[in-house]
């Protein structure tokens, strides 16, 4: 795991899909995790901690293998380029009415469907609005839930995924509200209007301790 700080940046999160490894290898040569997508497993490469606080100048990534070092490895080579999305400017976009299937938001070259109103699997008393996008969801800062009186109310992020078939990926997010699910609920939402990349390059020697691997 690895933190890296961008001064003077507000990070918005890692582009997991687009990073480049040149070589995560032992000083005995082994590969611990290949350059090659192909030939790395489900749950190896690039990752990111869920539901990590946009915002600041710093971000959390990790590279995950299957492997382990050889036994008498005395040091890991990492070499990587890992984009990072920042932001800067901010607009607000609002729901026209009370939140309904169906509904478009545009943040930018992003956008965003209302999906899904319903009552999260995981606490009945919260109700969970789904929202799918083939852009995904980089520019979003903020989801802010009212209701009729426009008063605020308390969510926060469930979940989030992305699917892809013939090389269309779809992206989810799904924001749980303490709210009735028959109650009328407004929407704003709070975007960067400009996002760039960084790339971080990696080139690091780490020594491995703890005496021989079995």
């Amino acid at each position: 795991s690895l933190l890296a700080t961008l001064a003077g940046k507000t990070i918005i999160e890692v582009d997991e899909d687009n990073y480049t490894l040149r070589a995560f290898t032992d000083d005995q040569g082994k590969v611990l995790l290949s350059p090659d997508p192909d030939e790395r497993d489900f749950f190896e490469g690039l990752g990111t901690p869920f539901g990590q606080e946009i915002g600041g100048d710093t971000v959390e990534f990790s590279f995950d293998a299957e492997a382990v070092p050889s036994a008498n490895a005395t040091t890991l080579t990492l070499q990587a380029t890992v984009p990072v999305f920042v932001g800067s400017g901010d607009s607000e976009i609002a729901s026209e009415g009370a939140l309904a299937l169906g509904q478009d938001f545009t943040m930018g070259d992003y956008t965003i469907t209302l999906s899904r109103i319903g009552v999260s699997q995981w606490d009945d008393s919260l109700v969970g609005f789904s929202f799918t996008s083939s852009d995904g969801f980089v520019p979003l800062k903020a989801m802010r839930f009212f209701d009729a009186e426009g008063n605020e109310l308390e969510s926060e992020l469930g979940g989030s995924s992305k699917s892809t078939s013939n090389g269309v990926s779809t992206y989810e997010q799904t924001f749980n509200v303490e709210v009735a699910v028959d109650a009328a609920v407004t929407l704003k939402i709070e975007y960067f209007t400009t996002v760039e990349t960084v790339d971080v390059e990696i080139d690091m020697t780490f020594g491995l301790g703890g005496g021989a691997i079995d």
